[in-house]
């Protein structure tokens, strides 16, 4: 399939059809690495972001951790 490249404001873009987009599970805003292979423009999907909660919690620190913070008597039916 063929299609143009056109002026954007100071760049160049690609509309890239539909059945491809479908393909690639690609929607609007979503993001793309750009890269050259031997001379050949390469687009191609990132990989979706995942957080793991392990890399979170090596992040915790005593410097950034809060402190307990006391509430006052239980007002209804806690159970302590």
């Amino acid at each position: 399939m063929r299609t143009r490249v056109v002026t954007w404001g100071n760049s160049l873009a690609v509309r890239i059809p539909k059945p491809y987009a479908g393909e690639l599970g690609l929607v609007g805003e979503a993001e793309v690495d750009f890269s050259i292979d031997q001379g050949t423009l390469v687009l191609a999907p990132t990989a979706p972001y995942r957080v793991i909660l392990r890399s979170l919690l090596e992040k915790v620190t005593e410097a950034n951790t809060h402190r307990e913070v006391d509430t006052g008597e239980p007002a209804g039916n806690e159970a302590w």
